[in-house]
């Protein structure tokens, strides 16, 4: 299993199942600090292993270099059968993140935990 999350504008799951992402974020910068981001996305895939099958939960945390979490979201995806031709089965994940408080400069990151 592989998880890929960006920070970004905007993001949405076409019909087809590919996901358009806008403004990708590398930064964010703050006059002072805590600093409150209005809306971000966080935005990505969860690809499955070709045997997974059935109700899998998932947890994403937005984190700091210390593993404190800022925020925490629950979800779960029900894999199905997928053909090997069009490669793994895949979850699009599309979160709208309101009002996040970054209580400092630094780093941050989106992790996430698929299964416990």
């Amino acid at each position: 299993m592989q998880v890929t999350l960006v920070f970004c504008e905007h993001a949405a799951v076409r019909q087809d199942s590919r996901l358009d992402i806008h403004g990708m974020v590398s930064e964010l910068h703050a006059p002072g600090f805590p600093a409150r981001q209005d809306a971000i996305t966080l935005a990505g895939y969860i690809e499955w292993d070709p045997d997974t099958r059935g109700r899998q939960a998932f947890q994403v945390n937005v984190v700091d270099d210390d593993g404190n979490s800022l925020l925490t979201v629950d979800g779960h995806s029900d894999v199905s059968a997928h053909p090997s031709e069009f490669g793994r089965p895949r979850t699009p994940l599309v979160f709208r993140l309101q009002s996040l408080v970054f209580p400092e400069a630094g780093r941050y990151s989106a992790v996430a935990d698929v299964g416990g």
